[in-house]
């Protein structure tokens, strides 16, 4: 009787060990580290320098900008910081119990919230954000934490390479701005360390006073996406790169001229060849969101298009004119540029930069230092390489078997231009924009408003002299029969989801055919038992 029980046990035993392995799941895939301390801006929050209206969460610093005295009255005040919490407004929180949040009532604020972090020496970082906007003008319209009449919120992240803490510095490389209104906006800049310790900041800036004012930032996130490369210099004979794969990248577009308020008091802009959304919306100081929903268009726009900058709302603040980049010498000025030759040495200099056609014969002699000019230029050029890939999983990643997409529009632009544009043939990419000047630039993406974007749809980035770098744009092609992920949703569960569906009839299978096993097992086992007791 006993090696019979022995026997029925052990096989169970057995069983029961061999299912482990099917009920077992991969672990998910592991990102990179995030760097921030409290990026969730969770936890205790304490008064900053004893001003008891600023409450910041540990590892934050506010920083904001004061009325100059010639600014409106109701211009840059010193806001408040204090948590929002999640009991209360959930909608205010992105995850978590907690979420930072600043605010002014009647009056606009320049301010935010930084963050200095140590990082790995020249690292490549990308730091990205959600954020939310509250603008109400009467609160008899927002009891239920609505908006109404809002006003442009303004809202951006960004990252100082040099760790400096001065929110205004050019060396600050900025995301794009965005309106996110009572839903939350995703915010990604990516940028090269230069030392080991960088700023990440937060940014918010209304247009307009407003009764209730609110900005919040939640789930930050800055992680190490690459390290940047060395800098190198192109050699003597070859001053220029050449992009890898394509034909040669395309000038410089003209420089950019606002269109001149029309007499009901509307800017409507004539689109030109070169013009994107992009660069439309920087040059009025307007939002994408806002320019798109103005006119009613997706992501493509063509020569002549007529686009409504502004209405005649009292509201709107119309901008003036941008000035031509180079001034015209009138031909009256010339006899006075000239007879002021003998007693202005600066004169001559400035007429011969303006109109070199008319300089005297001995300025081919300094054709040299043009030269060696130029050669300089081109050792402290920078080169951005971009890819455009397919992610049918939606993790924001290219994964092995994540082939190029063809047909995505790519440009290069600065605050005054766009430096170039490319189409991607889903073969040779990638493409590299070459001969950058060190800078802050954009790089936005034009894509079929069917699929969806994974990654950033525009990054910012600063270059600096013999930096070279690299790009990947995601997108999703429409699915057949299925609605498309939510934005705010963790991108590659969809996928994700599918394959473990596929498996799971199979693990069933598997464990109701070992259990039925077992189950037969143990009557054998029972009968045997009973069997063996009636003999004894």
């Amino acid at each position: 009787m006993t090696r019979v029980k022995w026997t029925t046990w052990t096989a169970g035993l057995v069983l029961l060990l061999a299912l482990v392995p099917l009920a077992a799941t991969a672990a998910p895939q592991q990102q990179g580290e995030n760097l921030l301390l409290n990026p969730g801006f969770e936890g205790e929050y304490s008064t900053w320098s004893g001003i008891p209206q600023l409450q910041m969460p540990a590892g934050w610093t506010p920083w904001w900008a004061e009325n100059s005295g010639d600014d409106p009255d109701w211009a840059n005040h010193r806001p408040e910081w204090k948590p929002a919490e999640g009991q209360f407004y959930p909608n205010r929180v992105h995850s978590g119990a907690r979420a930072l949040q600043w605010f002014k009532s009647y009056a606009t604020f320049w301010a935010g919230a930084y963050q200095q972090v140590s990082v790995p020496e020249s690292a490549q970082l990308r730091f990205s954000a959600y954020g939310q906007a509250w603008s109400c003008d009467d609160w008899a319209f927002c009891q239920d934490a609505s908006s109404h009449n809002p006003a442009n919120m303004r809202m951006r992240i960004g990252i100082d390479p040099t760790g400096g803490t001065n929110p205004w510095a050019s060396t600050v490389v900025w995301s794009a701005f965005g309106n996110p209104v009572d839903g939350w906006g995703y915010f990604e800049v990516v940028a090269n360390a230069q030392g080991s310790t960088i700023t990440a900041f937060l940014y918010a800036n209304p247009d307009w006073p407003k009764q209730n004012q609110d900005a919040y930032f939640d789930d930050a996130s800055l992680v190490v996406v690459g390290e940047a490369p060395l800098p190198t210099v192109p050699p003597p004979t070859a001053p220029t790169a050449v992009p890898p794969t394509a034909g040669p990248t395309p000038p410089p577009a003209p420089p950019f001229v606002t269109a001149t308020p029309r007499p009901d008091g509307s800017v409507v802009h004539v689109v030109e060849p070169g013009d994107t959304l992009w660069l439309i919306a920087a040059n009025y100081d307007v939002t994408l969101d806002d320019l798109r929903a103005t006119n009613n268009i997706g992501q493509f726009i063509y020569e002549g298009d007529e686009l409504v900058i502004r209405t005649t709302s009292p509201d709107a603040a119309i901008p003036e004119p941008t000035p031509e980049p180079v001034p015209t010498v009138r031909e009256e000025e010339e006899d006075e540029v000239a007879a002021a030759a003998g007693t202005e040495e600066s004169a001559p200099d400035q007429f011969a930069a303006a109109a070199p056609e008319e300089s005297a014969p001995s300025e081919p002699a300094e054709a040299p230092e043009s030269s060696a000019a130029e050669l300089d230029a081109a050792a402290t050029a920078a080169t951005v390489c971009i890819t455009a890939f397919d992610d049918p999983n939606r993790n924001g990643y290219r994964d092995a078997g994540e082939g190029l997409m063809a047909g995505v529009v790519i440009a290069v632009s600065n605050d005054q231009q766009e430096m170039g544009s490319y189409t991607t043939d889903g073969i040779s990419e990638p493409y590299c924009f070459s001969g950058l000047a060190p800078g802050n630039y954009r790089v936005t993406q034009q894509v079929n408003e069917d699929w969806t974007a994974t990654t950033t749809a525009a990054w910012g980035v600063s270059l600096h002299g013999g930096d070279v770098l690299s790009l990947e744009f995601g997108n999703a092609r429409p699915q057949s029969g299925a609605p498309a992920a939510s934005e705010n949703d963790p991108a590659g569960d969809e996928a994700e989801n599918t394959d473990g569906e596929a498996q799971r009839p199979q693990v069933r299978s598997a464990v109701f055919a070992a259990a039925g096993a077992f189950g037969i097992l143990l009557l054998i086992g029972a009968g045997l038992f009973i069997v063996q007791s009636r003999r004894s």
